[in-house]
């Protein structure tokens, strides 16, 4: 079990009722802010792409590929240039932004520091990583479905090199970014980071299929490709860093140690989680007793069992 923050705990993006005025102005025209990345982030940034074509590029694979080809220098030269193509470009990066912001956000909700030190682990640099390499993945099979030959204003990897190419070298990168993440050895976030891949593959065969009729159908279909195509890398990498901050030690141990427990104590009061969790535990409470009514509307001793269940478990305190 893992405490997330609580707005990643009471996330979901299909709770809400969505609707086109979503996207009506709603502030003043925007203004111009300068906002710097805290320094260890900017650093981290600055050594992610080198970390990410070496993860690509290792000496055991290449070593490997020379053991099975009779021109190990062309063969590995080309899958090098593939790989590294997009990486090479640049990028705003925005995902590994998000995703080390959030790992020291949680990590300083977890200690409750105000302080200016950025403090963020291997693990949660690693889903920086698979991040970006699995967005860079997207990017080379989207060109191939689109029929893309330039982004960025140069050449798509499909217009430089095929399609056939192209989708070989988008798996390969999904394969590499597959390896850095079973390195982190946590199977609840690997399943995690897991279901983004998953759901690039349902937006996109949403987006290939026809639309429904209706507007609104239309409308609700239209943001669940998004989330799907784009908002869950950044939710489930936000997800995954949460899993991975400092707090999952404390519970890895069972509080065991000395002040562990009076931590958790002060963490559950200023998360206001037993409130949120009461108030939620109302909401299905009724709904749960709306459907008891519908079920058996004549009332009667079976149906005040039944609704007593409910209420009994509404009130009890431990």
């Amino acid at each position: 079990m893992y405490i997330l923050p609580k707005f990643i705990r009471n996330f979901s993006p299909f709770k809400r009722s969505f609707s086109p005025h979503i996207f009506e102005a709603t502030l003043e025209p925007q203004q111009q802010y300068t906002v710097e990345l805290p320094n260890e982030i900017t650093k981290m940034l600055g050594s992610l792409k080198d970390d990410i074509l070496e993860s690509l590029m290792d000496h055991t694979m290449i070593n490997g590929l020379k053991s099975y080809t009779d021109s190990p220098f062309k063969f590995t030269k080309e899958l090098r240039e593939m790989s590294r193509y997009y990486f090479d470009k640049g990028g705003k990066m925005i995902r590994p932004t998000i995703s080390l912001l959030m790992s020291a956000a949680c990590n300083q909700q977890m200690t409750s520091s105000t302080n200016s030190i950025v403090d963020i682990n291997l693990n949660q640099y690693r889903i920086a990583i698979v991040a970006e390499m699995i967005h860079s993945a997207t990017l080379v099979h989207d060109d191939v479905i689109d029929e893309s030959n330039t982004r960025r204003g140069q050449p798509t990897t499909n217009a430089r090199w095929g399609n056939k190419k192209a989708i070989l070298i988008g798996d390969f990168i999904l394969a590499r970014a597959t390896k850095v993440l079973c390195s982190i050895g946590q199977p609840q976030v690997i399943e995690t980071m897991a279901a983004i891949v998953e759901d690039l593959v349902k937006g996109e065969l949403m987006q290939l299929n026809s639309l429904p009729q209706s507007k609104n159908a239309r409308f609700k279909h239209y943001m669940m490709k998004t989330f799907y195509k784009t908002g869950s890398l950044f939710s489930n990498s936000c997800k995954s860093v949460a899993m991975l901050s400092e707090l999952d030690s404390l519970i890895e141990r069972r509080f065991s140690q000395s002040g562990d427990l009076e931590m958790a104590l002060e963490l559950v009061k200023r998360s206001n989680g037993l409130q949120s969790s009461r108030e939620l535990a109302r909401k299905h409470g009724e709904a749960a007793i709306g459907n008891i009514n519908q079920l058996l509307p004549q009332k009667g001793q079976i149906h005040d069992c039944l609704v007593n269940c409910v209420l009994r478990q509404l009130e009890r305190e431990r």
